[in-house]
């Protein structure tokens, strides 16, 4: 079983979801950090967010230690990093935030101790052999981004992943573009690109067995980890 099999299945249990997200959400004073306002986003056509999406500075990261320095380089903005002790709250309402905005999807994103994730299956979101979008997959993003845009203190990581099936080289290079797609799309949505990280694993960290078209099919897929930025 491949090593990732596990780890990407856990799930928190429907009703203790409802739960968290009404007492989160609906609570009459929350942090400071609760009230953050999204970064400007101007008004224009659908022409100008193609546009800023096509122009927004991404490129893939190669290896863990590149996404480390995007870390880093958010670390050096204090005022755009959280208190120890704002972590867990912080990360429980912008879950909860998420879940509301996402009911039922096949995407539904689940915590990893202080992480999220969010899985975008690859058949949902793009055509075969395609980096360019679904309109399913913008209409899904769309609310994505205005969450992610809201709650700034986090690192999205921008994970691509294929299956086994043909060349390693190309679907390796398939992985890293449809990773970039998905950054430059949420960088046109108000995301800022300081906070985005893409990188393509191809087939290197499986969810199934490749034996199967059902997990060469799990397989397929672009992964949002969402990581908060913790200050000193």
């Amino acid at each position: 079983m491949p090593r990732h099999f596990s780890a990407f299945r856990r799930r928190v249990g429907l009703a203790s979801t409802w739960l968290v997200a009404a007492t989160l959400l609906s609570a009459c004073s929350l942090p400071d950090f609760k009230r953050e306002s999204p970064a400007p986003r101007s008004v224009g056509s659908a022409e100008d967010a193609s546009r800023r999406q096509a122009t927004a500075p991404l490129s893939i990261a190669r290896g863990e230690t590149a996404i480390g320095a995007g870390m880093a380089a958010l670390l050096a903005r204090p005022d755009e990093a959280l208190a120890v002790d704002e972590v867990g709250y912080y990360m429980d309402v912008l879950l909860a935030s998420l879940r509301l905005r996402l009911p039922g999807e096949a995407s539904a994103p689940s915590r990893e101790q202080n992480d999220l994730r969010l899985l975008l299956p690859g058949h949902m979101t793009f055509a075969s052999g395609s980096a360019s979008l679904s309109p399913g997959a913008k209409a899904l993003l769309e609310r994505v981004a205005e969450v992610l845009a809201e709650y700034r203190k986090t690192q999205v990581v921008i994970e691509g992943h294929s299956d086994t099936q043909g060349d390693p080289g190309y679907n390796q290079t398939l992985s890293e573009q449809r990773a970039l797609s998905v950054a430059r799309f949420l960088a046109g949505r108000a995301v800022s690109p300081a906070r985005l990280v893409a990188v393509g694993y191809g087939a290197s960290r499986p969810l199934a067995e490749n034996s199967t078209e059902a997990g060469r099919r799990s397989n397929r897929r672009v992964e949002l980890l969402i990581r908060p930025v913790v200050g000193p």
